[in-house]
């Protein structure tokens, strides 16, 4: 009866320890999957950052040409 007990118990902490192995290994891929979403969303961030950059840059490009045409036009009156 003892032996049947001990081995029970032994089986329960296996089954146990098994259980908290799978939960930590669900855990761990989902923070992979959620680290890599993060991952994602800082490139995309940057791109954007860039993309304003570059964006605001066009924009003062234009606005200078704006400018140098305005003046080359007023200069020609």
């Amino acid at each position: 009866m003892y032996n049947v007990q001990i081995a029970s118990k032994e089986w329960q902490l296996d089954v146990h320890y098994k259980t908290k192995i799978k939960e930590m290994e669900d855990v761990q891929q989902k923070m992979k999957t959620k680290e890599m979403n993060r991952l994602q969303l800082i490139v995309f961030e940057e791109h954007h950052i860039v993309y304003k950059k570059h964006h605001k840059k066009l924009q003062t490009d234009v606005e200078m040409t704006e400018l140098v045409t305005t003046k080359t036009d007023i200069n020609k009156k």
